[in-house]
Parts: structure tokens; sequence; C-alpha cells
């Protein structure tokens, strides 16, 4: 009896020190971790809102088909708490850009997105940035005025986030641009578990990448 004690009490403690390996490698991935709280097979968006996608968009010469063509938006900041805003210089590249990962939201273009960030309604919270990407991505630079949305750590920043959506007509959420994901993930969160209204959120798919790279103003810190 007491060997089969002993047994057992080893077969708990190994399937223990395997799950704690198991999270503790899970968070060494970093920006690709599984995580728990998600549901991965849940479609991008419930049937009557990829009904709505199917039809055409509102004619806004700001916002493009949604055709995956490559095209990608934050803690707030109003530009009174901007750290440091500089000029980065113009970074020239032969190599093809990353394809954006194709989706099923409103997508802006570059210039739609300078449109709204010229918008004189933009420092008083009407058009909200969000910044997909994590906290040291967002202090080494970002659109001035977005606020840090950490997509992989979304429960730290939702409660903030909330508030500022409900006083916007407009959340442009981007991340690095490219191949990246997470603004994609953010946009369909965003709709889906917390119920902001798909007509309100748009997808700068060129991302904080092409923002830099057209020579406009960047922010750099976080404002705690």
């Amino acid at each position: 009896m007491k060997l089969v004690r002993k047994t057992f009490l080893e077969a708990v403690a190994l399937a223990v020190l395997a799950a704690a390996f198991a999270f503790g490698a899970n968070e060494l991935r970093g920006a690709g971790r599984i995580k728990p709280t998600k549901d991965y097979f849940k479609a991008d968006l419930p049937p009557e809102m990829l009904a709505k996608i199917g039809q055409s968009p509102r004619h806004d010469p700001a916002i493009k088909a949604n055709a995956g063509d490559g095209s990608s938006a934050v803690q707030s900041e109003t530009p009174a708490q901007v750290d440091v805003a500089s000029r980065p210089p113009q970074r020239a590249s032969s190599a093809p850009a990353a394809a954006h990962p194709a989706h099923n939201f409103q997508e802006l273009s570059f210039e739609g997105v300078k449109e709204i960030y010229d918008d004189p309604d933009t420092p008083l919270g009407i058009n909200l940035f969000l910044d997909a990407r994590s906290k040291e991505a967002f202090a080494d630079g970002h659109i001035p005025g977005a606020v840090v949305c950490d997509w992989y750590r979304i429960d730290q920043h939702i409660n903030q986030v909330l508030g500022h959506i409900g006083q916007a007509d407009k959340v442009i959420v981007y991340c690095g641009g490219g191949d990246c994901p997470d603004s994609i993930s953010l946009c369909r969160d965003l709709i889906m578990e917390h119920n902001v209204p798909y007509e309100k959120v748009y997808l700068y798919a060129g991302g904080f990448k092409e923002w830099a790279e057209r020579d406009m103003l960047v922010s750099k810190g976080v404002e705690e």
C-alpha cells in the first residue's frame, strides 16, 4: 500500500513539474506564445458581421477594399503628453515589402491614416490610434498621440482603452506592419469580445514601419 501511495505521489509531482515547465516555455516564446484564455477556433467575425463585410465599404477615398495587398492602429497619449517628437531618417530598401495577412476589417491606406491624424478632432480623442505592439516597441517609437494596447497583454490595457474608445468615432489599429498579425488580432478582440462596433474600427496595415518610412513624426517613451 505504501508503495502504491509513493508511486501516486511521485506521478503527481512529475505532472506538476511538467505543467510548470510547459507554462514557462510558453512564456519564453514571447509574441508567439499561446494565450490560454483565447479561443483560437473562433472565426474572425460572427456571420452577421461577415455579411456586412461582403458589402462595399462606405464611399471614402481613405478606405481601401480589403484586398490584403500589404497596405496595416495604442496607452492613451494626447499631443501634450508626447515625450519626444523627432523625424526619423528615410529608410530605403530594395527588398519587397512583406505582405500583410488577409483580414476582414476596414482598411486604411497611409494617405487615409494621415488625413485622420491631421484632423483637428484627433487631439480631442475623437479619432483614437491604438498600437497593438508591446510596450517596449511602443516606447522605441510610435505614432504621436497613440495608445499602447499590447494584444498579447490585452488584459493589462483593455479597461483604459475601452474608456478612450467610448468617446471616439474612429479607432485606428496598427502594429509593426508587413506580416505582423497583431493589429488584426486586436481588431477582432475589440469587436468580438468587447463589443466595439465594427463600423468604428479601422486597420492600418502599413503599420508603424510605413509611418516611419514616410518621414512622419514619431514619439518615444510611454506615459505611465
